[in-house]
């Protein structure tokens, strides 16, 4: 496994587990708080369940161990939105950075996808919807 750098806030410090089952939500909401303005959230392999809108304060970075854009194997680092309802997975302040993840919806009907909500400036880098 490789070795974090310490300026990154890590999921797993804060009781998530990416196991895809666990309810997550709680724990990366808990990181990205402790993270900042200005922190970087990391997110080991896995996938992270999310059940609940997500907030963020401004120049965040969420990022993951990479994505995989091929079918047949699991991505190293996935956020899956479990969210009735909802449109937006995650709000956002000004100026978020998303890199080397896949985000996932619960599906593709009227209501069910995922979005991201921010004020201004978002950038991203080797995402996959």
């Amino acid at each position: 496994m490789a070795t974090v750098p310490q300026l990154y806030t890590n999921v797993k410090a804060y009781g998530a587990t990416g196991n895809g089952t666990t309810d997550d939500t709680t724990a990366v909401q808990a990181a990205i708080t402790a993270a900042g303005a200005g922190g970087v959230v990391y997110f080991p392999q896995g996938t992270y369940k999310i059940t609940s809108n997500l907030t963020t304060p401004t120049n965040v970075t969420l990022e993951g161990s990479g994505f995989y854009l091929g079918t047949g194997a699991s991505p190293p680092t996935q956020i899956k939105f479990v969210i009735s309802g909802a449109t937006v997975g995650i709000t956002a302040g000004t100026n978020i950075t998303l890199r080397n993840i896949l985000l996932r919806g619960p599906g593709s009907g009227v209501g069910t996808c995922t979005g991201i909500a921010v004020s201004s400036h978002v950038r991203m880098e080797n995402v996959q919807f």
